[in-house]
Order: structure tokens, then C-alpha cells, then sequence
């Protein structure tokens, strides 16, 4: 298991649910194919199954500490996981989305749970035990275990209590807000905190159910944000253990620490993001506060107000639990597998994985270098070149490992210096940059073919470009004929349009078709052949256009004055080879490198000419002829066939043959005595 490891203002920060989700409709038998996917198997599950279809809304650790609680989404559920087995130990369906979780006991097996619908529900280790309905759409709800009491607040001004020892509503608790938003309990006093829609919050005392205290703090938040808070409303209740602090949330971004003894602000820190605040909790190992928006979790110093460290997920944050005593987070976000973060120096591992401390210590120990955005990195001879070595020893510079960090401004300050601005070369540069434009709206671009079926998407190109050139002409051809008869070309019948057979390069169906090597073409294939006859034809066909042009290159036509105009469709053609010009040219497979030389050189004379033929003769082993030898050639094994003509009553006559030798031709006319 590989933990991501994050570092943010220095703390380092453990990621335990990186790595790829599954979705539920994957078959088996692809979940059994993904042991050899690398990341699959590197991904990290801390909690096994803590995740949904859609996204999570809710979570909590129960009091005890064994069992986390979380709701999500779609369809809507309830799950409850075993965190000494590190599993789900069940999953129930809900009839709605769950709008807040309460756990009313130690454990697992007494939880409220307050629906959009209207109802409150409550479940038990059987499963759903019983449903009410509250008089007005509720959003946050609380416990008060001194009198067995459920608050649920939402639209209105009243706060509905329900006894669940007696089973009934007791009377609400009339408020001054519009809309009760976030109902806070301190655990210490039994103090009611309600935040409103309209940012005040007003606290109560549930044995007399009288207001004790009114604040308002949107304009808190307002005069230390120069009005970056107008129209805020409270999001996050939270008291502190013994009940002598009180943070509160705003929808703006804005979270401020106060004093229970004082009206006034000890801290008031801004996310900057503009997002509601949905989750504060008190860190009382650290004597850290840690407040979520939708966006980011940050932790900043309760004391101090300076910012300790801050997570930024890739997904919107809907809650956030605080394993009790530890440094590990866990967060409903919006996407399906549930976001679960550790942080040594907020606290230990928890006691069902302390394994992490161990993995931890061995990633602490491998040093990771860092790179700053606002910071460059120099080593020791760059720095004496511009000049900067005397600062070596100061503040400016930051030695590490075998180099400086310096500020980036303060280098390129320097970077100027040293090389001043040139007129000219700037000038030069303009210059080549707008004859470089004005060339390329000249030249035509070339479309670039893909390196697979290269032959194919030139055939689509040109198919596409001559199609266009046709529907041109035809549309000239119409303007025209509408011009001659006086006719409005508007009115005709427009065509159709037609699909470019370009677009098959860009269409998702068919674009691995130009770029995976297993779909490439062979055309030499028996398989290509059997289907495309007509292909190894043109094949043939450019083959023979190829040695026309190589003879027509080499050898001139004779022309045969006395052949008659009946028999000239049979007659063969008779060539001469050119001078300057050798038999040795006529290979086909030479290169036109090879022939354009040969074609651009002087013609040779007839004594060279009789050279060359000598020396290929003795290469090939031939003996030159002594001078009056005679000999003789026998043209019995060459045949050919001619036509000619006849003298007298003789019906066969000389002809010309193919290959330049003489055989017996056809009868030709003869003349009578």
C-alpha cells in the first residue's frame, strides 16, 4: 500500500483513500481483470466499502469509537462500519435523502435521522424502528441527553423539542430569527446555541426556555472583512468541551472564535472562498480549530489564528468527522469514495490502525525536495554569473543542498541587467516574425497524415477534395444556366448535404482505426486481395505505366513508313535505344536518383561508348574478337513474330519479329508478274 503524501505549509498531510472507485455495475469479471492494473493495486483502502453510488452527505464516530455512521446518496442510504475489522458491517436503504444524523447513544444502535421530507427517523439494531413528522421542513437537529430531548430546527422561528422518554412533542421554544439554520448544544452547561438566516445567533436555557444572550454576528465578521460578509448567514455552531467557547460558521466563507465572557471576536478567519462554512470542531490536543467549507479544511491556531495547514480535496466537502484524540479526518464529499486524511502532527494513528505510524516513519525518513512558484533555483556558478555571489550569507538567499533559492523577481531583475535591451536584435526579431506570418498565409499547410493506414487517409483527402471541387463546378454550372434563363438560382432545389469522408479520421468509431498499429492494412494479404480484386489490378496497372515511362525514357519509336493503315492495329512497336543512353538504365527498380543523373550528363561518342561494352564484355568473361574473325549467329532459338511483305506468287515473305530479330512473318500481299 502506497500513501499520497501531501505537504502543505510544511505538515505533512496523508491522503488514505487514493486511487480508483469501482462502480457497482462493473461485471466480476472485470473487477478480477484489474489485478494487473498497476493503480488498482496500488490504490489505498484504509475502510473497505467506505464509499457510495453517487456521493456522501453525512458521517460520524460514535462516542465509543468503534463505529463510524455515514449517509449518502443515490439511491439514499445508511451505512455502519466496523473500524476494528476495517469493513461495512451493513448498508440500509432509505426511503429519502438524509438532511442530518444524530447518534443518540454510545454506540451504533440508536440513530436519528432527519429526512427531506419532513420526518425524523429512528433506527435500531434491527433496523428502522420508528418515523414522525415534524410540523415544517427541518435542517439541523441535536441532542440533549439530560432530558432526552430532540431539537430540530428549520424553517421559522420555533424550536421543536421531542421527549423521546415519553414518546410526544413538548412545547417549542420561540426564537427571534426568521429561519433557525444550525442548532448547537454545549455539552458542558446544556447551553442552546441557534444561528439564523438573518447571522445572529441567540443562546437559550432549555429548563426555562427564555433567550439569555443575542448576537449578531454577520456584522462581527462584516467590520473585520470591510463588508466581504453582507447578508451572512450562520452555517456552523460549535462549543467548546467545557462550554467557554463558541465558534460559528457564515454562508460567506467567515469563521469567528468568541469568548463566552465577551461579545467581541477573539479571531475571525476567512477562507477566501466565498463558500458556506459546513463544519467546527475544537482540537483540544493541538489547541487547533478545524473549519470546512464546500471547498477546503483548514487548521489554524485557536490562540494564535495563525494557519497551521491546510486540505483542499478534489471534490465539494459536505461534512467532516474528527476521529476523538487523533490526527485523522474523515469527509463526505461529493463524488463516491469517501475522502479520509491523516495528520501526525495534529495526533497519533488510532488504536485499529496503528500500522500507519510505522508506514509514516519509514515516508518521513525519504526526503522529497521542494519547489516554490515564487522562488528560483540557482546553483553557486550561476549566481556569479549574474553577479549575485555577494549576497551568499544573507537573507536573500536560501542555501539548499548545492544551491541557492532566491526570490523570482530579484533574478529577473538581475537577469535584465546583465543583459541590457538591444534595439536592434529586438528589431531583427519583429522583423523575422512578420515575414515568417506573411509566409505562412502564403504557402499552403500541408494536412499531416496519421502514421497507420497513411494510403487510406490519403485516398479520404482526395476523395473529399475532389468531390468538393464537383460540387463547385456543378454550383458554377447552375448560376450560370440561371443567369442564361433568367431564372433566381435561390429558387431551385438545394442538394443534400453530404457526410465529408474527412470526418471519418476525426469520428470517435473509427479513430483507433488511425492510430493502433492492430488496425493497420495490409494490402499484400491473400485476405486483401480475395476481397479487393480490383486493388492488385491498379496495382499491376501503375506497374506497367512505370515501365512505359522508363522505355519512352530510353529508347525512341521506329516508324515503319511501309506498313499499310489495314494492319496497323497488329503491328508491334519497334524502338531504338537513345544515345547516350545504356541497357543497364532500363531496371525498374533503379532509383530516379540513379537515372536523372545518367539522363543529366553529355551524350557519350561511339568510341566510348564501344569502351564500355568492352569492359562489361571481359568482366562477364567474353574474349574480344581478333580483327577479319568472321561468325555466325543461329537465329533457329529465337522466334518471333512479323508481318512483311511477299514478292511474287509466294505467300510467305521477311518479316520484322519482337526482341529485334528476324522471323518467318505472316503472308504478306504479293505483286503479280
Amino acid at each position: 500500500m502506497s500513501l499520497k503524501k501531501e505537504a502543505a505549509s510544511g505538515v505533512t498531510v496523508y491522503n488514505l483513500s487514493a486511487g480508483k472507485t469501482l462502480p457497482e455495475w462493473l461485471r466480476e469479471k472485470k473487477k478480477t481483470a484489474l489485478r494487473y492494473d498497476e493503480d488498482y493495486k496500488k490504490r489505498i483502502e484504509l475502510i473497505q466499502h467506505l464509499e457510495f453510488p453517487v456521493a456522501s452527505q453525512n458521517v460520524r464516530i460514535t462516542p465509543d469509537g468503534k463505529h463510524l455512521l455515514a449517509t449518502g446518496v443515490h439511491a439514499p442510504r445508511f451505512n455502519v462500519y466496523d473500524l476494528k475489522e476495517l469493513t461495512l458491517k451493513f448498508e440500509r436503504f432509505l426511503s429519502c435523502e438524509c438532511v442530518k444524523m444524530e447518534v443518540l447513544g454510545e454506540d451504533w444502535k440508536k440513530v436519528a435521522l432527519l429526512h427531506a421530507d419532513r420526518t425524523v427517523e429512528f433506527h435500531a439494531q434491527y433496523g428502522s424502528h420508528f418515523k414522525i413528522r415534524v410540523p415544517k421542513m427541518g435542517r439541523d437537529m441535536s441532542y440533549l441527553e439530560a432530558s432526552a430531548e430532540l431539537m430540530v430546527g428549520g424553517q421559522g422561528s420555533e424550536l421543536y423539542r421531542l421527549n423521546l422518554e415519553q414518546g410526544q412533542f413538548f412545547a417549542p421554544i420561540h426564537t427571534g430569527l426568521p429561519d433557525i439554520n444550525v442548532v448547537g448544544l454545549s455539552l458542558g452547561h446544556n447551553l442552546i446555541g441557534l444561528g439564523g438566516s438573518d447571522g445572529v445567533l441567540e443562546c437559550y436555557d432549555p429548563r426555562d426556555r427564555r433567550r439569555l444572550a443575542r448576537l449578531d454576528i454577520g456584522a462581527h465578521a462584516n467590520a473585520e472583512v470591510y463588508g466581504g460578509a453582507d447578508g451572512a448567514e450562520i452555517s456552523a455552531v460549535k462549543f467548546k468541551e467545557d462550554g467557554m467557547m463558541i465558534a460559528a460558521g457564515l454562508s460567506t466563507g467567515q469563521c469567528l472564535l468568541f469568548d463566552l465572557r465577551s461579545p467581541r471576536p477573539l479571531h475571525v478567519k476567512d477562507h477566501q472562498y466565498g463558500e458556506r462554512i459546513t463544519s467546527v470542531h475544537f482540537h483540544e490536543q493541538t489547541r487547533n480549530m478545524i473549519t470546512t467549507d464546500t471547498k477546503i479544511c483548514k487548521v489554524w491556531g485557536r490562540d494564535s489564528g495563525k494557519m497551521f495547514t491546510s486540505i483542499e480535496p478534489k471534490a465539494d466537502i459536505n461534512d467532516m468527522a474528527i476521529v476523538p484524540g487523533t490526527g485523522m479526518m474523515v469527509m463526505a464529499v461529493e463524488e463516491p469514495r469517501m475522502q479520509v486524511y491523516y495528520v501526525p502532527e495534529l495526533g497519533p494513528a488510532p488504536k485499529w490502525c496503528a500500522f500507519l505510524d510505522s508506514l509514516t516513519e519509514e515516508l518521513e525518513e525519504e526526503e522529497v525536495p521542494q519547489v516554490y512558484d515564487d522562488y528560483k533555483f540557482l546553483t553557486r556558478p550561476e549566481l556569479q554569473e549574474l553577479g549575485l555571489d555577494k549576497l551568499i550569507g544573507s537573507n536573500i538567499l536560501r542555501a539548499y543542498m548545492h544551491g541557492f533559492f532566491i526570490d523570482s523577481k530579484l533574478y529577473h531583475r538581475a537577469k535584465a541587467v546583465l543583459t541590457p535591451f538591444n534595439a536592434k536584435e529586438y528589431r531583427k526579431k519583429q522583423i523575422k516574425g512578420q515575414v515568417d506570418m506573411e509566409r505562412t498565409n502564403r504557402i499552403t499547410i500541408e494536412k499531416k497524415l496519421p502514421k497507420v493506414n497513411a494510403a487510406l487517409a490519403a485516398k479520404l483527402y482526395e476523395a473529399d477534395a475532389k468531390k468538393k471541387r464537383d460540387s463547385e463546378k456543378k454550383g458554377a454550372g447552375k448560376q450560370k444556366d440561371a443567369e442564361l434563363h433568367h431564372i433566381d438560382s435561390d429558387d431551385d432545389q438545394e442538394d443534400k448535404p453530404e457526410t465529408s469522408k474527412v470526418a471519418l479520421l476525426k469520428d470517435s468509431r473509427f479513430k483507433k482505426m488511425f492510430e493502433s498499429q492492430e488496425y493497420e492494412i495490409n494490402e499484400d494479404s491473400e485476405v486483401f486481395r480475395h476481397l479487393h480484386p480490383g486493388a492488385a489490378a491498379a496495382k499491376d496497372n501503375a506497374t506497367a505505366k512505370r515501365n512505359r515511362q522508363l522505355v519512352e525514357e530510353h529508347f525512341e519509336q521506329v516508324d515503319d513508313s511501309d506498313d499499310d493503315d489495314d494492319s496497323a492495329g497488329d503491328h508491334p512497336s519497334m524502338y531504338e535505344l537513345k544515345d547516350g543512353h545504356e541497357m543497364d538504365g532500363i531496371n525498374p527498380s533503379a532509383g530516379s536518383s540513379k537515372r536523372a543523373k545518367a539522363n543529366s550528363g553529355s551524350k557519350k561518342s561511339l568510341q566510348e561508348r564501344l569502351a564500355g561494352l568492352d569492359r562489361r564484355g571481359r568482366h562477364q568473361g567474353n574474349r574480344p574478337l581478333a580483327e577479319g574473325t568472321t561468325f555466325t549467329v543461329d537465329m533457329s532459338a529465337v522466334k518471333g513474330k512479323g508481318k512483311g511483305k511477299g514478292k511474287g506468287h509466294s505467300t510467305g515473305g521477311k518479316g520484322k519479329g519482337k526482341g529485334g530479330s528476324k522471323g518467318k512473318g505472316k503472308g504478306g500481299k504479293g505483286k503479280s508478274w
